[in-house]
C-alpha cells in the first residue's frame, strides 16, 4: 500500500551512550517499500494526467528488481496515451522476456498486433482466461480482436464481460458502447456511452470525450443515424 511505512529516519541513543542521543540514525527503507512508493507516486502522476511526471517515476524504477513489470506496464500505458505504439510494443515485449505468460502484455499485444493470426490470438487469449477467468484486460484483449474482424456480437459479449468485471474502467464501458451501437443497440449504447463519460472524469480514458458527446447527441436526434 502507499501508506503505513515507518519513518526513515529515527533519533536515539547510540552504543557509546548517553552522550551522543542527539545523532539521528538513518535506516533504509526495504527496497519493496521504495518501489511500493515510487509505483503509487508513477500511478498518481499517470491519473491526474500528468504524463511526464509518472514516466520519470516508472524511469526510475527499472533499475529495481521488485518494479520491474509494473514499471514497465506503465511505461508502455504512457507511450499508449501518447500515441508512440512502437515504444509500447517494446515495453510489453520485454515483460513477455521475463515471462512469456504474462497475461496483460499479451492481450495488449493482441490488441496492437493488426497482423496478428487472429485464430492463434483468439486461442491464446481463450486459454489465458481458462486460467485466470476475472482477468477484464484479457476479456477486453478479446474484444479487440474481435472488433479487428468485425465480429461485433461476439466484441460486444467479450467488453461486457470486461466492464462487468472492472466496472470502473472508462475504457471497457466505451468500447462496450461501441459495440451496441454497430448492433443498432442504440438505447443501449446510449447508457454506456454515458457512463464511459461519468467514469472517465474519475480517472484517464483512451477515447475522446468529446467526440463520445457528439455520438451521444447524434443518436439523440436521430436514433436511426
Amino acid at each position: 500500500g502507499a501508506g503505513g511505512w515507518p519513518e526513515s529516519a529515527a533519533a536515539g541513543p547510540d552504543r557509546e551512550g548517553a552522550a551522543d542521543r542527539s545523532r539521528v540514525v538513518i535506516r533504509r527503507r526495504p527496497a519493496r517499500e521504495r518501489v511500493d512508493a515510487g509505483l503509487q507516486e508513477a500511478y498518481v502522476a499517470f491519473r491526474a494526467g500528468d504524463l511526464p511526471a509518472a514516466r520519470r517515476a516508472y524511469e526510475a524504477l527499472l533499475g529495481e528488481g521488485p518494479g520491474q513489470r509494473d514499471a514497465r506496464l506503465g511505461l508502455a500505458a504512457i507511450a499508449l496515451r501518447e500515441g508512440r505504439n512502437a515504444d509500447a510494443v517494446r515495453h510489453y515485449l520485454e515483460v513477455l522476456r521475463r515471462d512469456p505468460r504474462d497475461g496483460v502484455a499479451l492481450a495488449a499485444l493482441v490488441s496492437l498486433d493488426e497482423d496478428a493470426d487472429p485464430v492463434r490470438s483468439g486461442s491464446l487469449l481463450r486459454g489465458l482466461l481458462r486460467e485466470s477467468p476475472d482477468a477484464a484486460h484479457l476479456s477486453f484483449g478479446l474484444g479487440n480482436l474481435f472488433v479487428r474482424e468485425r465480429r461485433w456480437a461476439e466484441a460486444r459479449q467479450a467488453f461486457l464481460d470486461a466492464h462487468r468485471k472492472e466496472r470502473g474502467n472508462p475504457d471497457y464501458a466505451y468500447n462496450l458502447a461501441v459495440s451496441l451501437d454497430r448492433l443498432d443497440r442504440r438505447e443501449s449504447a446510449l447508457a454506456y456511452y454515458r457512463l464511459a463519460l461519468e467514469l472517465a472524469e474519475q480517472g484517464l480514458a483512451s477515447f475522446d470525450a468529446g467526440a463520445v458527446r457528439g455520438r451521444i447527441r447524434a443518436i439523440r436526434q436521430d436514433p436511426g443515424s
